[in-house]
């Protein structure tokens, strides 16, 4: 029996936040069936991820294009150091190859472009003349001053190849999300918070302090693209959805611009923000869940589980109902998010922004903030972007604050409890432990 023939590996490293290829190789003896093994370094444990490819330069899928589920199929072979395995019949051609990801509640089903999907690498499969070599390998080329320059230009730029994004290009030949900045501001920033805590308050606000909005809600491994929209033009969300991850994202911010996220709190994300000025702003968690359920009534409310509690009559028993169903997924998220709080951040509080604990704190938090973002202000400034900021329409500003007491209950208490409520409350500072009154 003819031994297994070892792995081929590409000319150069093909690696990035998630995997990082470790070879190839022919598993049949007519050369037909490839089978390619990765290592995966960075996969939240909440989403399924898939391996694909599509042939060809201009991104068209092979006839004969496939798709994996997820980590727990029959599809893959894994061991434990989570090396992954897997094999199909490929034809001989140009392939660029993408990993791409959902939630486990959706369903594994995506659109024929590679805007939902991460690029890897591109590859060339020719069993009668080079059994596997990477197709951008450039070795063979002189190596003069001018051709390492356009290899530098091309490697940043590549990963985007393909993709819905545009790009600027900076006076270096840098790619860059937005063209305007700051440059009076030396530090770029990251509004990191949890949701319906004030995002874009918080955004607004950055603005009339002179930072520029990059126009991006970024997330681990997506971001929403609100470079070119307005409010009248966000009838459907799905038209800003992009994935494209937060390594690649965070790489085309510059100086004096800043981005926001709901972000989960983990070591590779704090390494992919580490030049960055993060912003942490959160808000008293009941307010928060009640300005959240707000939102997902008008949002969702086309959906079997938003239709059943809207059919309730009662507010309160609504939001009971509200956090039974999406209360544990809800206060996950909360939960990774609100770890940002232990990390070196600005901690700016909603309440002490909106002047609840007088104008004297309110300032002062101004004050600390500009100094922390590299900014000088007067107090007159500062009076200033405070009038400009307080009330101002934002993408999500609904018009007026929630009233915790029109939807709280004893009912809805021992959810906010259950589901860790309170204590996440105290890791934010509130330490509060009565309920608002019903």
């Amino acid at each position: 029996m003819e031994d297994e023939p070892q792995l081929l590996k590409p000319a150069a490293k093909i690696e990035n936040a998630f995997v990082r290829f470790l070879g190839f190789r022919y598993s049949d003896a007519r050369k037909q069936e490839v089978e390619y093994h990765f290592l995966v370094k960075n996969i939240p444990d909440f989403r399924y991820f898939f391996f694909e490819h599509v042939s060809g330069r201009d991104g068209s899928f092979h006839p004969y294009d496939w798709k994996t589920f997820a980590t727990s199929t029959d599809s893959w072979a894994k061991n434990e150091n989570w090396k992954v395995k897997t094999r199909h019949h490929l034809p001989i051609g140009d392939y660029q190859f993408f990993i791409g990801f959902a939630s486990a509640n959706e369903r594994m089903e995506f659109s024929n472009t590679v805007d939902n999907r991460i690029p890897i690498g591109t590859l060339t499969f020719d069993p009668d003349t080079n059994p596997i070599k990477e197709s951008m390998d450039e070795s063979v080329q002189p190596r003069s001053e001018e051709y390492k320059e356009l290899l530098r230009i091309k490697e940043q730029f590549e990963p985007f190849r393909g993709m819905s994004f545009p790009l600027y290009i900076s006076e270096s030949l840098e790619p860059l999300a937005w063209p305007k900045t700051n440059k009076l501001i030396k530090n770029k920033a990251i509004i990191i918070s949890i949701p319906k805590a004030g995002t874009y308050l918080a955004a607004e606000l950055l603005t009339n302090i002179g930072i520029v909005s990059a126009g991006l809600h970024v997330s681990l491994i997506h971001l929403e693209d609100y470079r070119f929209y307005t409010y009248n033009d966000l009838a459907n969300r799905d038209e800003v959805f992009r994935t494209i991850p937060l390594y690649m994202t965070s790489a085309i911010i510059q100086s004096g611009q800043f981005i926001v996220g709901h972000i989960p709190y983990s070591i590779e994300a704090e390494n992919m923000l580490l030049n960055y000025r993060r912003i942490f702003v959160y808000r008293n968690l009941r307010d928060t869940i009640v300005t959240t359920y707000r939102g997902d009534t008008t949002d969702k409310r086309g959906t079997p589980e938003m239709r059943s509690i809207l059919a309730i009559e009662n507010q309160s028993k609504r939001m009971s109902k509200y956090l039974e169903i999406f209360g544990e997924s809800l206060f996950k998220d909360i939960k990774d998010i609100a770890q940002w709080s232990k990390r070196d951040v600005f901690k700016l509080q909603f309440e002490t922004l909106m002047g609840d604990f007088g104008k004297e704190k309110q300032h002062e938090c101004m004050k600390d903030l500009c100094t922390y973002l590299g900014t000088e202000t007067s107090p007159d400034d500062i009076a200033n972007v405070l009038s400009r900021t307080i009330g101002k329409r934002t993408l999500t500003y609904s018009g007026n604050r929630s009233k915790v007491e029109d939807y709280w209950n004893e009912e809805v208490e021992r959810w906010f409890r259950k589901l860790g409520g309170v204590e996440l409350n105290k890791l934010l500072g509130y330490d509060r432990e009565a309920s608002p009154n019903p």
